[in-house]
């Protein structure tokens, strides 16, 4: 995948002091994701309802930006990972179509006072605002 820079022991993001990655790595990551129409389409999805024979099951992405009711919602959001460790943080690299290209920013180690997970979504915010928005 020409990641050079990264090691995952685990697929589910939970620390270990054996994971690493570059920013570079992650771009590449994020790239390979939205190249993927599967993926891409999930990482997209502010909620999904699946109807099974006994029951239903509701799951609501976590991303603000994908959210039309959250202050930190951007139409032009496509997604891609929140994540959260004690190590690392607050986390979350986000994906806009902006002209027709993909931007792809990321903001990480936010601090999360209380537990409330918006740190991470009140950064991003800014930096739209401060450097992408038109």
């Amino acid at each position: 995948m020409g990641l050079t820079a990264t090691h995952f022991v685990t697929p589910d993001g939970v620390h270990n002091s054996e994971h690493y990655t570059s920013m570079a790595d992650l771009l590449t990551l994020a790239q390979l994701c939205l190249s993927h129409p599967l993926i891409s389409q999930v990482v997209s999805t502010p909620q999904y309802t699946a109807t099974l024979p006994n029951r239903q099951l509701y799951w609501k992405n976590s991303n603000m930006h994908l959210q039309g009711d959250s202050p930190y919602y951007l139409s032009n959001c496509i997604g891609l990972k929140t994540g959260y460790t004690h190590s690392a943080g607050r986390c979350l690299l986000s994906a806009f179509v902006i002209d027709g290209n993909w931007v792809i920013m990321g903001v990480f180690g936010c601090p999360d006072p209380g537990f409330t997970y918006i740190t991470q979504f009140q950064a991003s915010a800014y930096l739209y605002d401060t450097y992408l928005a038109a």
